[in-house]
Order: structure tokens, then C-alpha cells, then sequence
């Protein structure tokens, strides 16, 4: 791909630029970004979906495309009729098709729905058998969005075996997702787009620490003035969010324990519906544990109006070493 330049709503709106890259046969590469950074659109492009206005893009291969819902398949006809439909566009006579089908429906789960025509698939079946016929009919270049966060949990477990093996067999996989893990996991190399520029090219680990840390705020304290400012809604809004030692002065280490403060200010809630809520990542964006204020039996309590404040202890060495980001 090269010098790609396309647009938005506007012909004077660029959503990628100077985008100058080459991916090689076999290759694993993870496609990452803040959301509107022009992911989807590289791929898009790539796919042939959209032309670029300037640029051009070589493509040596046939390439099997997944990204967002609805795209490659028609919605009047049935699951069996746009698995051959997907197979005659990649150029795949129909015996070869065949051969493939019932491992196609196996994988995607859907044999009781096959003939039902797709438009009355949940968005959770229509993406299982959508990535089940870009993954079986041997493409040479698999092209896969963040739509398979649509999918539950076992079958994300699925499709990144599935695309390992597809890795392993010498095919060129071009991923999309904000999940660092399975970056990390699955490719061994990232690019990293930053408003329609690419910001880093290089292995995945050193790409994905660099974005990661680009986006950590490094701080032990956060405080917002009531109003538009305060995260939250007009029903109830955080104020604060601080850490601190249980004992002593000093930074907070893993080794010692240590509280997570949450100020927040009821505006309107006089019934048991508030829940507060913490999220601890670590530095790859895994999630180590998460604490509800339901969990210690919160539940039912009521929340007086006006400013509250509540704290969640954690042990000390509950925690490796490293780096941590906190959502509340």
C-alpha cells in the first residue's frame, strides 16, 4: 500500500495520509490506534471496498475479509447460499466450496439457522459465520476488524486459534483490534496509526508498550469540578479519584497495601440503583481485577444526595510488578 489518501464525508477531510507500507507473504501484522486514527479504512481500502482518491494499493493474492458487521454477505439470501456466494467472489470453483462447507458451519455453529436467510441472524451468529467462511476458503490474505468483539468470549478463543493456524500455514493476516493481548499474542509485527499517519512500525511488543504508554497518564490523583467537566451524567457524577499508602508517606509499590478513593456527587439517585465500580489493568491492557461496591454488600444502601465518598483496599503483593491503569 502506498501514498493512500482517502476521505470522510468531505472531500477536504483526509483520513489517511502519506500511509506508505509493506506487509510481506506469511506475515502476522496487528493494525493499531485510537478509534478515528484510520484502521478500518486501511483495511477497506485494502479489501477493494473503498477506492483511495490518490495512491494505490498492490495486492498479490486472494483476500478474505472480515470487518464490520453486515459487509460481504447479502442479507435476502440464506447462510448455505452466501457461504458459495463468498466463495465464487474469491474466485473458488463450487466443488472446492463444497468441500469446506460443513466445516464452515461446524465452526460458525449456525447448522440450524444455515438456511435462514442471514438478515434474521443476531449479530453474534452473523459474525461467527462470517469469520467461519473468511478463515475456511483459503484466502491468501486474511483481513480481520474489531468486529469480532461482537462475539462472545469462547468464540474470540476460537477465531484467535483458528487464525494461528492460518498464520502457521504461510497466509498473510492483517489485524485490526484495541485488545493489546491478542496483538501481542498473535502477531509478530504492529503498525500504529495516529490520525491517518503511521506513528511506529516495528515488532509487536515495542509497538504496543510505545501506544500503550502514550496514553497512561502516570498520576496517583485526579479531581474534577462539579459540572460538565465531572465524568459521569446528571444523575451522578465523579469528583475524584485518588491512591494512597494504608501506612506511611511515600508512593505506592506493589509490596504495600493500598487505597483506591472514589468521590463522586449524587445529584439525583434515592433508591439502590448506584453502583460503583473499579477496573485494574495492567501495562498490556489485561484486566488483573475488577471490585464493586455490590460486591462488599453495598447493595440496597442507600446513597444520601450530594457529595459521597468510598474507598477499596488492596492487599499488598496482591499485584506483580509493573505498570497499572485504573478505571472507575
Amino acid at each position: 500500500a502506498k501514498s493512500y489518501e482517502a476521505t470522510a464525508d468531505s472531500p477536504l477531510t483526509p483520513v489517511l495520509k502519506d500511509i506508505d507500507l509493506y506487509v510481506g507473504a506469511g506475515e502476522t501484522v496487528a493494525i493499531v490506534g485510537p478509534s478515528g486514527s484510520g484502521k478500518s479504512t486501511l483495511l477497506k481500502l485494502l479489501s477493494r471496498i473503498t477506492e483511495p482518491t490518490t495512491g494505490f494499493a498492490e495486492i498479490h493474492g486472494r483476500i478474505g475479509s472480515l470487518l464490520e458487521v453486515g459487509t460481504g454477505f447479502h442479507p435476502e439470501l440464506s447462510g448455505r447460499e452466501n457461504i458459495f456466494l463468498n466463495g465464487a467472489i474469491l474466485g473458488m470453483r463450487r466443488n472446492e466450496i463444497e468441500r469446506k462447507f460443513d466445516e464452515i458451519v461446524d465452526f460458525a455453529e449456525v447448522e440450524r439457522f444455515i438456511d435462514t436467510p442471514v438478515k434474521r441472524y443476531s449479530s453474534g451468529m452473523y459474525v461467527r459465520l462470517a469469520f467461519a467462511v473468511a478463515a475456511h476458503l483459503d484466502p491468501e490474505i486474511l483481513v480481520v476488524d474489531e468486529v469480532l468483539a461482537v462475539s462472545d468470549a469462547e468464540f474470540q478463543r476460537k477465531c484467535m486459534g483458528k487464525m494461528k493456524d492460518v498464520s502457521r500455514s504461510g497466509r498473510t493476516i492483517l489485524f485490526v483490534s484495541h485488545n493489546m493481548t491478542a496483538v501481542s499474542t498473535l502477531c509478530s509485527r504492529a503498525i500504529w496509526l495516529q490520525q491517518g499517519r503511521i506513528e511506529q512500525d516495528g515488532p509487536a511488543d515495542q509497538v504496543v508498550r510505545s501506544y500503550l504508554s502514550t496514553y497512561s497518564r502516570y498520576e496517583d490523583r485526579r479531581t474534577w469540578t462539579l459540572g460538565q467537566d465531572a465524568p459521569g451524567n446528571d444523575q451522578v457524577r465523579l469528583t475524584s479519584v485518588h491512591l494512597e499508602r494504608v501506612a506511611g508517606e511515600g508512593p505506592v509499590t506493589m509490596s504495600d497495601p493500598f487505597r483506591i478513593h472514589i468521590g463522586f456527587h449524587n445529584q439525583t439517585i434515592t433508591d439502590d440503583d448506584l453502583n460503583l465500580s473499579i477496573h485494574v489493568y495492567t501495562g498490556e491492557d489485561v484486566l488483573a481485577f475488577t471490585s464493586s461496591w455490590r460486591d462488599g454488600g453495598g447493595a440496597g444502601l442507600p446513597v444520601p444526595l450530594g457529595p459521597n465518598a468510598l474507598h477499596c483496599t488492596v492487599p499488598g503483593d496482591l499485584l506483580n510488578a509493573g505498570e497499572y491503569r485504573i478505571v472507575v
